[in-house]
């Protein structure tokens, strides 16, 4: 039977092989968060990821320091809408499988009291 996989751990060169596509929203939901969570812990990824940004915008050339710094808080923001929307599925799926362990604890245990009455 197929498992699906929840969470993914991703290295150096393959968050680095990922990051244009992460800047472009070509990343998959499960992809993405392994972007972000290794990018969080690896600050030599975060300048990768801010140097393409970046390039992607068109700054690289830029002598002026607001246009970079506004382009850099950009990214930071999608960073942590990112992060958060990982946070809230996570939520979501913290909150399913306990809804989902009660039902069936619930289900275990009217089976029981029927096979006792």
């Amino acid at each position: 039977m197929y498992k699906r996989e929840r969470h993914i751990t991703l290295n150096c060169l393959q968050v680095r092989q990922r990051i244009p596509d992460f800047t472009n929203y070509g990343l998959s939901g499960l992809e993405a968060r392994a972007v972000v969570e290794h990018c969080h812990d690896c600050p030599e990824c975060m300048d990768e990821l801010k140097l393409v940004f970046l390039v992607n915008t068109c700054l690289e050339d830029s002598d002026d320091n607001d246009k970079r710094a506004l382009a850099e808080a950009n990214l930071e923001e999608r960073f942590e809408e990112i992060a958060a929307r990982i946070n809230y599925i996570n939520m979501i799926n913290r909150n399913m499988m306990f809804f989902l362990l009660g039902a069936s604890v619930f289900l275990f245990i009217s089976m029981v009291i029927e096979l006792l009455l």
